[in-house]
């Protein structure tokens, strides 16, 4: 399992709840998910993507453009 910097990891206990965030890259052992100082697993906790809203609308000008380029 490769921990990359900027992963974050929760514990799947529901009684310990314990998060940290991955701030330098590495390798653990065995290729298993990382343990909690509860001895629980932890699971890595999904991100969503933030969008800027100047990349929004240049993606919306590239479609158009593209749209326009189309049909000719």
């Amino acid at each position: 399992m490769r921990l990359q910097k900027g992963q974050r990891w929760q514990c799947e206990s529901r009684y310990c709840g314990c998060e940290f965030e991955v701030l330098a890259s590495s390798e653990v052992e065995c290729g298993i998910n990382p343990r909690c100082s509860c001895g629980s697993t932890m699971k890595r906790i999904s991100v969503v993507p933030q969008v800027k809203p100047g990349e929004v609308a240049t993606a919306a000008a590239m479609e158009r453009r593209k749209a326009a380029n189309s049909s000719r």
